[in-house]
């Protein structure tokens, strides 16, 4: 605050009088003429300044004859317990009584904080240990204290359980353990969830996987008790679902061979609903398409295509072998033998000493296909791109 400056007019002057100090607030007399009002408040201040006096009513540097006018001074403490000022603060609030020995120091109206509007939960109004009164002189430092009454109708708190542990966690469930008295959360304490009777578990369900869970648990309230704070949050991860993939494999030997519509799209076709399951327990699923050329093809096979060759008047001069497996997690990998009506398209070069004929020459080629037990003929083309539909 800035210095305020007071000044006795012409024919009166200040008594000596000892600087009066309150909440960091001090007047002081600098001379007989100047009292001087500076700091910097920390809370209200209320400051009452000795009048100036008429010259030569009373010595300006003598008291009173036969009055015992001595600087005296008292601290006056207001303390708060189990609630708050009406204000809403809970400090402590102090103020600084000054005088002289001949008088009285006694508070203001204004001096004692209003009380008893702001009970802490579960207390009421209650009342001084002593009464603060402007009546009431004050001799020595004082503290005056506040207390709220306990509501004997409120109940018992309750402290935190500790952080609870999960005992399962799957895909779309996660189960945490409870004691009989408690309650779990999985909504940051929307809702709450008790253990059936006889239980000591909780079960949250149909929650989605690969996601973070947040799980809190806390004291059930009962007829004496309020609920607990919640305890130390649990963070629960679920299983994300396994994923299908798709891939090509291509053996030497086979130039420039290209697939069309092998793809993860068709892998998911291709998955059983036991698949699907595996992928529900996080499993991933990798289906391979392997091209590889076949010199010497199982005997079986061999005797179709080459009976089937045979009535057309012609012989087997390229393999080419063509195999579609399923891998589930860790596990051997199996044969597909259905495609389920899926086409997918098998592109290459023939080889050089297929195509390489004398001048004036074409050759024809036939493309006959031995699956499941049986032999059957293509459609066939001219020159060296040739296509191989396996939509069986």
């Amino acid at each position: 605050m800035a210095t305020v400056t007071y000044k006795a007019k012409t024919g009166y002057h200040f008594d000596a009088f000892t600087d009066i100090s309150q909440n960091g607030v001090t007047a002081a007399r600098t001379d007989e003429n100047t009292v001087t009002v500076s700091g910097s408040p920390t809370a209200n201040v209320e400051i009452t300044i000795p009048n100036a006096v008429a010259n030569g009513s009373t010595p300006a540097t003598d008291p009173t004859p036969g009055k015992d006018d001595t600087p005296i001074s008292a601290s006056v403490t207001f303390k708060v317990v189990g609630g708050a000022w009406n204000d809403g603060s809970t400090a402590d609030k102090t103020v600084t009584l000054t005088g002289t020995s001949s008088g009285e120091l006694n508070l203001k109206p204004s001096q004692i904080p209003a009380v008893g509007n702001k009970p802490n939960a579960d207390y009421k109004a209650g009342s001084w240990d002593t009464v603060p009164s402007t009546q009431t002189p004050i001799t020595t430092d004082t503290t005056y204290t506040y207390t709220y009454a306990k509501d004997p109708d409120a109940k018992e708190d309750q402290p935190a359980p500790e952080k609870p542990t999960a005992t399962d966690v799957t895909h779309h469930t996660i189960t945490v353990k409870v004691e009989p008295d408690e309650e779990a959360s999985i909504d940051g304490g929307g809702t709450w969830v008790r253990p059936k009777d006889g239980e000591t578990t909780v079960t949250f369900d149909n929650l989605e996987p690969g996601k973070t869970y947040t799980i809190l648990v806390r004291k059930i309230a009962t007829d004496t008790k309020n609920p607990s704070p919640p305890s130390e949050p649990l963070v629960v991860r679920t299983p994300a679902h396994g994923s299908v993939k798709s891939q090509v494999v291509i053996g030497e030997g086979l130039p420039n061979l290209t697939v069309d519509g092998f793809d993860d799209a068709l892998a998911a076709k291709l998955c059983t609903p036991e698949d699907h399951e595996a992928l529900e327990n996080g499993e991933n699923i990798l289906i391979t398409l392997r091209a590889a050329k076949q010199d010497n093809p199982p005997a079986e096979d061999k005797a179709l295509c080459d009976e089937l060759a045979a009535k057309i008047g012609k012989s087997a001069a390229f393999g080419l072998a063509l195999s579609v497996d399923k891998k589930i997690g860790d596990a051997e990998a199996t044969p597909v033998i259905d495609l389920g009506g899926n086409a997918i398209t098998v592109s290459f070069d023939l080889p050089n000493e297929l195509t390489q004929v004398p001048v004036n020459t074409q050759r024809t080629f036939y493309f006959i296909r031995v699956h499941n037990g049986a032999a059957e003929q293509l459609p066939h083309h001219p020159g060296g791109q040739s296509s191989l539909l396996p939509n069986g």
